[in-house]
Parts: structure tokens; sequence; C-alpha cells
């Protein structure tokens, strides 16, 4: 009887220690961004430039390896992607435990390649790398590693401020911790944004893996990972939870003094969710990131009527010398609004073409002159409920469209050959009718 009550005892102790994981796991889960006292946060819908969310903004942390945002940006100033780099010792310049993309001095990569080792892996080795390169090609002088990182992180402070990211400070490329290397929310926003406008940098930053030479690099960001699988820093396998469909990127980070921190971009439903959060647990950080875009998604909705490069319009063009007849026209930019969640179904919208550029007659569209790639020719305008505009987009010609100038004066000739050959058979036609008059006249003289 005493050992079944031991058995017992020990069934409902590990039942309840499973109910606390699972639960403390939901929780993670489900987290309210706004229950979030010592976290920094800034949460922004990039589309209709809404503030979200916003938690400790202009308070300073440590940034730990989102740091590599800024040395992306800043090495982009000064080197091709295809510009070739041969690693030196300055992938040595590291402490035991950092993050590496495992490189070899003398091997030598592209920058491009040299990008992927630091974002996706989060390579501290490949950050000092891309450092070096930019101060050997721009301060030659600088011979030892110790000069050219001051140097690069004097670079990166000026890119920071030209983004308006005024009170960061960064010491190192990589973002090793230093008590002089910091930031803030909103700065840390302010540089995610500028990457978003950067097509290189977000090619990088949303792959989840990249192989090149000997080296096959997975990104850290969780966000990105359908699977446990080949992340040996994991140490499991399986479905990841923290997948996201939605997740375009960016960057993780991670040390002691900073936790875990992340720049996260989501596109979903017409909305683009920047989310920057700071000071976060192990088992926190991407639980904390997806729910500010559930946050997002449940108190706002995006309209859409048309997409960033996308064919919104196939016009027939009447005069042109292109064989298909046809023009398409893309939107400069998402052609989208956001709104609180249930007013999305009001929204309207009213597509009109240049009166400077295009004509119709009988029912057909007409060009007035030629039309190059990139010309504005129309604009789709977004209205409320109301009736209020609430944004205009310029549409684009798709492609080079020619003028087929002489279309009228082609026209205007056939027309002319056919009432001339018209006008040249009445007469024959009368002639034959006059003859054959002239004949029965005669005929009829000759029998009297």
């Amino acid at each position: 009887m005493m050992k079944q009550k031991k058995l017992l005892s020990v069934v409902l102790a590990l039942l309840l220690f499973f109910s606390l994981c699972t639960q403390s796991v939901f929780a993670a889960q489900e987290m309210d961004i706004q229950n979030l006292p010592s976290k920094g946060l800034y949460v922004k819908e990039m589309v209709s430039d809404t503030l979200i969310y916003e938690n400790n903004a202009a308070q300073r942390y440590y940034p730990a390896s989102i740091t590599k945002l800024v040395t992306a940006l800043t090495a982009l100033d000064y080197l091709k992607l295809d510009e070739k780099i041969t690693v030196g010792s300055e992938v040595y310049d590291v402490i035991a435990g950092s993050s590496l993309a495992h490189l070899v001095p003398g091997e030598t990569l592209t920058f491009k390649d040299l990008l992927h080792g630091m974002m996706l892996p989060s390579g501290n080795d490949a950050a000092n790398a891309i450092a070096a390169a930019v101060a050997k090609k721009t301060n030659p002088q600088l011979k030892d590693f110790a000069a050219q990182k001051a140097y690069f992180c004097s670079l990166m402070n000026n890119k920071a401020k030209s983004l308006g990211a005024k009170d960061s400070n960064f010491v190192n490329p990589s973002g090793l911790h230093d008590t002089n290397h910091y930031t803030t929310p909103y700065d840390m926003y302010l540089v995610g944004a500028a990457c978003l406008n950067s097509p290189q940098i977000m090619k990088v930053v949303s792959q989840d893996t990249y192989t090149v030479a000997n080296h096959t690099w997975y990104s850290t960001n969780l966000l990105l990972q359908r699977t446990y699988d080949n992340l040996k820093w994991i140490k499991k396998e399986g479905p990841n939870p923290f997948y996201s469909p939605y997740a375009k990127g960016l960057k993780t980070g991670h040390t002691i003094e900073a936790g875990r921190t992340i720049v996260a971009y989501y596109e979903r439903d017409g909305m683009k969710v920047l989310s920057v959060v700071l000071q976060c647990s192990n088992d926190e950080l991407f639980a904390d990131a997806n729910a500010t875009l559930n946050y997002t998604t449940a108190r706002y909705e995006g309209v859409s009527f048309g997409k960033e490069g996308s064919v919104l319009a196939q016009l027939p063009i009447e005069n042109t010398k292109q064989p298909n007849k046809i023009l398409e026209v893309v939107p400069e930019q998402d052609a989208t609004v956001v709104v609180n969640k249930g007013d999305g179904a009001g929204i309207t919208h009213h597509v009109a073409y240049s009166d400077d550029i295009f004509y119709q007659l009988l029912g057909k569209r007409f060009i007035k002159q030629d039309i190059t790639k990139g010309d504005v020719v129309g604009k789709i305008t977004l209205y409320n409920a109301s009736g209020a505009e609430i944004k205009s987009v310029d549409l684009l010609a798709l492609d080079d469209i020619v003028h087929d100038k002489y279309l009228f004066l082609r026209i205007a000739l056939i027309v002319a050959i056919l009432v001339l050959v018209l006008l040249t058979l009445l007469r024959h036609g009368r002639k034959r009718i006059r003859r054959k008059n002239h004949e029965r006249k005669n005929i009829q003289r000759s029998r009297i």
C-alpha cells in the first residue's frame, strides 16, 4: 500500500511538473507585449507608418549581435557584393564562446559571402573580416586590426547618426559586450528601417541557410527555421514552434549582459511590421517577437489594391509599334492602407490615367508620345468610408512603349486611296452607263 502511495505521489509530481512546463511554454508563445516592464520594444507598421507599441524606446540597452545590421549598412557604402576579400588574422579577435562562421585566414570569399557568414550564423569572425576589408580599402595606412576596427567603428557611428540613431555607440563590428557599446529600441528601429530599404541586406537576412566553398551556414533567427534539424547549437530535432511564415528577417543577438535581442520583420495581410525586442531571456525571444505581430494583426488590418512592382493593369494601346499593343502598369509602392480592425470594408479606390499621355477615340486608347519604362502614367487613389482621400500612389509603365506617330497619316493615306479607288470606280461606272445608253439609243434609231 505504501509503495502504491509513493508511486501515486511520484506520478502526480511528474504531472504537475509537465503541466507547469507546458503552461510556461504557452505563456511564452502568448506573451502580452503590454506586460514587459524591463524589455525594450519598438513596433511599427511600415505601410501606414503607424506606431503600434513602444516600451522604454529611448532607454539604453546592449544590442549584442543586432549590431551587425549597422556593420552591414556601413560596409555596403564601401564594398561591392562581388568584391573578393582575403580573410586575415582579424578572425581571431573574438572571445571564447563567440558565434562564428569558422573562417580560416588566407581563404578568399566575396563580400556577399561574408555578409551571409556574418548575418546567418552571426559570425563575429566574418564581422571582423568585413571591418578589416573596409579599413584596408579606404584607409590603407592602418596595418593592425585594432586600428582598423576603431576606424571602422567611427564609420559605423557616423552611419548610425546619419539614420537618426543618435543615442547609440558602437565600439566593435560584431556586438561583443562593452559598457560603451549600446543602443536604444528606437535607434535599432531606424537601423532596421534602413535595412528594409536595402535589397542586398534583405536578400541575405531572409535566408535560412547559405552554402559557399566548405561552409554551410544556418540562420540563428528561428522565425525563419521550419525545423530544428541541422541546427547544432539547439540540440533538438523536429518542428520549430517559433517558425513564422510571415517572417522575412532580420537579425538576432545574444550576450550574457544584453540577454536575447532581435530586430524582426513580418509581412502579413498587406501589413509590414518591424519589431525591435531587447533584453529577453532565452525562452522568450522568438515568442515575444511573434507576439508583436499577433498584437498588430489583432488591432489592425491591411487593405490592398495593388502591390509594388506587380502588374495592376494591362492597357490596350492602338497607336504603338509593339506587336502586342499592351502597356503594363505597376504601382510605384504598395497601394495599401492599414486601418483599425473591422474598418477595411469601407475602403474604396479609383484609378485615373494621365490626360497628358493618353486620349480616347471611339472607345479606344491612344498615346500622345513615347513612354519610357518607369514613367508615371497614372495614379491610384484610396478613399475611406466617408469618401476622403487617404492615400495616392503613382502608377508606372513597366516597359518602353513607342508611339506610332504616323498611324493616322497611314490611315488617312489608306482612306484617301480608298476614296480615290471608289471615285475611279464610280467614274468608270458612269462612263459604262453612258456608253450603254448611247448604244441603246443608236439601236433604236437604226430600227426606225
